[in-house]
């Protein structure tokens, strides 16, 4: 995993540079008309910690987690029995057409029609709450515990 040159996202290239008798661990942009971009291994390597302690977590939000994940979980349960909910009064309403169809008078080709769209739109509402109800309501208990 290499350095990136920011502006040309190019990879940095790491060499030795020798100075003084010594030996020192560099970065730089591998395009030789590029002199902007050069940088000790130290220099790297602090950059790096930095962006690591940016994004390390605090200990307040690690104490706050479970709560957060318990109420983003209420929220998509909720919104999980509304969806099934809405499906399923769709769903009888199209059993409830599909009823009408069947006992009321219409011609062959209005009838075939009809039959269909209905079968097409409860197929559809079917799968959709199959695939509802596949998706847990509660989450594990031990996952929030300590």
């Amino acid at each position: 995993m290499g350095s990136h040159h920011l502006s040309r996202d190019r990879p940095l290239t790491a060499g030795w540079a020798k100075g003084r008798g010594k030996l020192y661990a560099r970065y730089w942009c591998y395009n030789k008309a590029c002199t902007r971009v050069g940088i000790s291994r130290e220099g790297l390597e602090g950059h790096f910690v930095g962006l690591l302690g940016m994004m390390q977590p605090t200990a307040e939000l690690i104490a706050k987690l479970p709560d957060i994940a318990e109420s983003n979980w209420k929220v998509r349960s909720k919104r999980i029995k509304d969806e099934k909910r809405t499906l399923q009064n769709r769903l009888n309403e199209n059993k409830a057409l599909n009823l009408r169809a069947i006992e009321g008078p219409a011609s062959r080709a209005t009838y075939q029609r009809l039959i269909l769209k209905c079968l097409r739109h409860q197929t559809t509402r079917a799968f959709q709450i199959w695939r509802i109800s596949l998706m847990p309501c509660n989450p594990s208990p031990s996952r929030w515990s300590n």
